[in-house]
């Protein structure tokens, strides 16, 4: 079962951040993250069965073999087709292209393609993870270092979030981010751009997930790590609409958030606010904070 099957993303989406990424609002650099550096092993990750179904095979050899077949007979030379005729040349060939054959090599074939479509969406393809909920008690928990950070809220109208090519385009867009109670388990042929960028287990709903994915050879800056390098993206300042400062973060935080973008005048559209913990229920409360 697939839940939010919803196209359109509200006004305003949120990006969590810890105290560390104060600078965020001078730089105005966003990273977009190697799905395989996620905190989900299930990250671009679904259960590849092999790389054609039965079914696809029988309709490879029965309706597009014979006109491939064809094709390769008429680029023989005038030579070559004087010892063999289009007849002898396509019995031999399904004689040597079956089903079963095919089928034996794609067992084969299968790991190893698996394994290179894994490291290759998990290594050069970015992902810029965003939420509808500012509220979250957990995001606020894990991604805003335990309440003492930040939340960005981010104009989902700005023409920054809507740059695909195409209508076929999976990249440069906002993309919503699908629940299941299944892993996706296709053969390769069958398997989405759904089933691999935006299927994610139903115990992450609560994140209410929205994406853009880049690739990264296209990042404006790169910092190189260990493991996985940090990718950076510059962000235009009209799109960031407003700031939500942790109910836990210390007089320092708040006052340095405050300092950076009053001090900006490209950020001077940018409300200001803090959570605060609610007297009677577990939730959280925003209030707008002074600009001194």
């Amino acid at each position: 079962m697939i839940e939010n099957k919803d196209t359109n993303p509200s006004k305003i989406i949120y990006k969590y951040f810890g105290i560390e990424r104060i600078s965020f609002f001078s730089e105005k650099m966003i990273r977009y993250t190697q799905p395989g550096d996620l905190n989900d092993p299930f990250e671009c990750n679904p259960n590849i069965t092999t790389l054609s179904s039965t079914a696809e095979r029988h309709e490879f050899v029965n309706l597009e073999l014979p006109s491939i077949i064809q094709s390769e007979y008429f680029r023989l030379t005038p030579e070559q087709k004087a010892k063999i005729s289009l007849k002898d040349f396509t019995e031999i060939l399904n004689k040597k292209i079956t089903e079963s054959h095919l089928a034996n090599i794609e067992n084969q074939l299968t790991p190893d393609l698996k394994r290179i479509a894994y490291d290759t969406f998990s290594r050069k393809i970015g992902v810029l993870c965003l939420s509808e909920a500012k509220n979250s008690l957990l995001m606020w928990a894990h991604y805003a270092q335990n309440h003492k950070g930040f939340v960005v809220g981010l104009d989902t109208e700005h023409p920054h979030f809507h740059q695909k090519k195409n209508e076929t385009d999976e990249f440069r867009h906002l993309r919503k981010v699908l629940y299941s109670s299944e892993r996706p388990s296709k053969s390769l042929k069958s398997t989405s751009p759904e089933d691999m960028l935006l299927t994610k287990s139903s115990d992450w709903s609560y994140e209410k997930e929205w994406r853009i994915f880049r690739a990264l050879s296209e990042s404006e800056q790169k910092i190189v790590q260990p493991n996985f390098d940090i990718h950076l993206f510059s962000i235009q300042p009209e799109c960031i609409a407003e700031v939500l400062i942790g109910a836990r973060a210390t007089a320092d935080t708040i006052q340095s958030i405050k300092n950076v973008i009053r001090s900006d005048s490209s950020l001077n559209h940018v409300s200001v606010k803090q959570a605060f913990l609610h007297d009677q229920k577990f939730e959280l409360e925003f209030a707008t904070l002074a600009p001194s």
